[in-house]
């Protein structure tokens, strides 16, 4: 008598074909949820880290009377040095330690964003003395005429100007991250604070471009 032996227990081609589709949906369904959850996880440390920064701002305020200032590099001083454009205040952690460390970006932070570090700080400018390619100058900071309605009209608050000295800005300091769409081009990142129409938006999705910020007035995106 002849007849087929089988394997009991053994899966047939067709099923295991049936088993890797089913994996396959599975998979194409959780990655967009994984995503999301991986960029909701950097927007709360991003303002985790920028509500750190407004706690050791404030200490050094108390204690020195005024606040650090803006660091501002131009592209003709090469590509890398111009990545830190209003990069976080050292003076945030020397001599006297407001900040641990000064914290980084969580969306500027990956294998290539610097050749000195892994990643760029959390952003800032406030209007007054600052430093331009390392010289001392006059800082400022753009601001809406209808602040804090951003009615697409802007005033330059810096000390040069007779008209808006940096003292009538109605935002001392702005804090910002550079949010979930970041490009290469450094000329993006040349992002105001202060603008709502440059800030982040959840409502437009939870992927979407704008800056993750806070005022020294408590006005931010996204907001608590």
């Amino acid at each position: 008598m002849t007849g087929r032996c089988t394997v009991n227990g053994a899966f047939t081609l067709i099923e295991l074909l049936i088993a890797v589709s089913i994996i396959g949906v599975l998979a194409v369904i959780a990655l967009p949820n994984f995503m999301q959850a991986r960029v909701k996880g950097k927007i709360a440390a991003a303002r985790a880290n920028i509500a750190a920064c407004v706690t050791a701002i404030e200490s050094y305020r108390i204690d020195r009377g005024a606040l650090p200032p803006t660091r501002y590099h131009c592209l003709a001083w090469g590509e890398e040095t111009a990545k830190k454009y209003f990069e976080l205040p050292w003076e945030l952690t020397t001599p006297t330690a407001y900040l641990a460390e000064r914290p980084l970006d969580p969306f500027y932070t990956f294998p290539g964003a610097s050749t000195e570090a892994p990643g760029q700080t959390i952003k800032y400018r406030r209007p007054g003395f600052g430093y331009f390619n390392g010289m001392p100058t006059e800082e400022g900071i753009w601001v809406p005429t209808g602040f804090p309605v951003d009615n697409g009209e802007y005033v330059f608050y810096n000390n040069a100007s007779a008209e808006h000295k940096a003292s009538q800005s109605p935002v001392e300091y702005g804090f910002w991250s550079i949010g979930p769409v970041p490009k290469e081009d450094i000329g993006f990142h040349m992002l105001e604070p202060v603008p709502s129409s440059t800030w982040y938006d959840p409502s437009n999705g939870v992927v979407s471009s704008g800056i993750i910020v806070r005022l020294s007035t408590g006005h931010q995106a996204p907001p608590s």
